[in-house]
């Protein structure tokens, strides 16, 4: 068996690339190149960069925020305190690629769209429950509305040592669909 390798137009740096360079490199491990091969010549090596990137974007296992609003409704004028079940970052993950001792970690931030118009960006908070949670929201309206929290990872890696930051964030997302907002009014009875 040999390998025949040819080339395509295309982004070199984009993750199909990427994988076929360590698809690549495996092959040639294993296997000569065929004599009718229009490439003869072993393709550069990827950088280490370029190898966290790959699992960065294919091998890391990210939650999906699961956002609840106790008691399952708001009422106008009054806070509305989410919490995010989830895990806003990632213990270090390990990989051993192409001779590539890798380590993987990230962080991430939230992006609350509430539904009403209004959004709160850039929170590093899972939030929490009434009275001493600390992301909440006052609706002005009745109504039911889409909360969405987009969930932006920023990752991190150390390559045999050498540490850097990958440039391609990932974001995973989760709602609450339908979410009630009621309005109470005071009645007096003479």
């Amino acid at each position: 068996m040999c390998l025949y390798l040819t080339t395509t137009c295309g982004d070199p740096n984009s993750p199909a690339a990427l994988n076929a360079e360590m698809q690549t490199f495996i092959l040639l491990r294993q296997h000569p190149f065929c004599p009718n091969s229009p490439t003869r010549t072993a393709p550069q090596a990827a950088s280490p960069a370029q190898i966290a990137l790959l699992i960065w974007q294919t091998q890391i296992p990210l939650p999906h925020p699961a956002p609840y609003i106790a008691p399952g409704y708001a009422v106008t004028g009054k806070r509305a305190y989410l919490e995010i079940h989830d895990n806003p970052s990632l213990p270090p993950q390990h990989f051993n690629q192409l001779g590539y001792d890798i380590t993987v970690d990230a962080a991430s931030t939230y992006d609350i769209i509430w539904g009403d118009g209004t959004q709160s960006t850039g929170i590093t908070s899972a939030g929490g429950p009434y009275p001493n949670g600390n992301v909440s929201h006052v609706y002005d309206n009745t109504g039911n509305y889409t909360v969405r929290i987009v969930q932006t990872w920023h990752g991190r890696y150390t390559v045999n040592g050498l540490t850097g930051t990958i440039d391609s964030p990932l974001t995973t997302e989760g709602t609450i669909q339908g979410f009630p907002v009621h309005q109470i009014e005071a009645v007096t009875n003479r």
